[in-house]
């Protein structure tokens, strides 16, 4: 069996994470994919102490992957008033970034009969705001 080749965009954004400033007492030790993407994107998460959480996300995304674009959508969806990842630390020319991570719960496996209403009034409120404001 052939072993897996070595991730160098990995070694790179572990690199990059290093060089952060200390306060967001990073430890790399538990960094660990937090999702797919249908690019090339990559999304990890490791463990923080600082004042954005207790977790972040370090987000991998090589050129020509659109970092900048990335960070503009979500200054005009927080100008809208939707809740997106707080953007820390760029390097655009590395394509890395690392974002407030906002959890692992989605609407789907919160959602029943109960509040149904009251969050999928909350999603539309947000479209809305959205569709005013851009």
């Amino acid at each position: 069996m052939t072993p897996n080749p070595p991730d160098f965009r990995l070694t790179q954004l572990h690199n990059w994470l290093q060089s952060l400033p200390e306060r967001y007492r990073l430890d790399l030790s538990t960094l660990k994919p937090a999702s797919a993407d249908a690019s090339f994107r990559r999304y990890f998460r490791l463990a923080a102490d600082c004042d954005a959480g207790k977790t972040l996300i370090a987000v991998d995304a090589p050129p020509p992957e659109k970092c900048r674009e990335f960070v503009q959508v979500a200054e005009l969806l927080r100008a809208a008033g939707a809740h997106v990842p707080q953007i820390l630390e760029t390097d655009f020319d590395t394509g890395f970034m690392l974002v407030t991570d906002l959890g692992t719960t989605t609407y789907l496996s919160v959602l029943d009969e109960k509040n149904a209403r009251p969050l999928m009034r909350s999603a539309i409120d947000a479209l809305i705001k959205f569709q005013v404001t851009a």
